[in-house]
């Protein structure tokens, strides 16, 4: 009996952070799937042999509270949406033809460093910012890719407008670094940038 318990009790953890971590993954919030978590937990408890509600009820508690705070790291984890600090010390621009990026904000958290920039496009073409091998934070003498997966950056910047996303890389900038750098090395859709575009040496606030 005391074995059936231990293992209805793994299999609730298990569903129940996968839950949290997936629905977290489609809707972008690891609460969405919370009550679906509970539900979850009610049944596979409701089948086990207690012998009171009350105990009942105090597994179900116990399989939420261990599950729940473990998704809710797994998820942050995963994607990359982690509470920080904001360490830019001001907006930031850098300019290459029609295109103009700028550094709104540089959150460091415990796993990553969060940077939420504006592209802005005067130009007549359609263009395209690749994340993926395109994109580099360097502060100091460390370099590093952007996440493709945990970034949330739009695939165009349309003409004459602007769009707005996240660039997640996977370590925290050191607390020493005064500045910081990033470059998208390749622009597509227009003929006349020909080069990387970057925001160059932007300050950083000390950690």
């Amino acid at each position: 009996m005391a074995a059936r318990a231990i293992g209805a009790a793994l299999a609730t953890y298990l569903v129940t952070t996968t839950l949290v971590v997936t629905a977290g993954l489609l809707t972008g919030s690891w609460r969405s799937a919370l009550p679906w978590a509970l539900i979850v937990a009610l049944v596979v408890v409701s089948v086990l042999p207690f012998r009171t509600a009350g105990r009942a009820v105090v597994a179900t508690v116990i399989v939420l509270a261990v599950s729940v705070p473990v998704a809710r790291f797994a998820f942050g984890y995963v994607t990359g949406r982690e509470s920080g600090v904001d360490r830019l010390a001001g907006a930031w621009s850098g300019s290459a033809g029609a295109l103009t990026l700028t550094v709104d904000r540089v959150e460091v958290t415990a796993h990553f460093t969060r940077v939420d920039m504006t592209a802005r496009n005067t130009g007549g073409d359609v263009l395209r910012l690749p994340v993926y091998a395109n994109c580099r934070l360097i502060a100091g003498r460390s370099e590093r890719a952007a996440d493709t997966l945990a970034s949330r950056w739009p695939a165009e910047v349309p003409p004459g407008g602007a769009v707005s996303g996240v660039l997640v890389f996977r370590t925290p900038l050191p607390g020493g670094v005064a500045t910081a750098t990033v470059s998208f090395a390749t622009v597509l859709g227009s003929p006349a940038i020909t080069g990387p575009v970057a925001v160059r040496e932007f300050p950083l606030r000390p950690a």
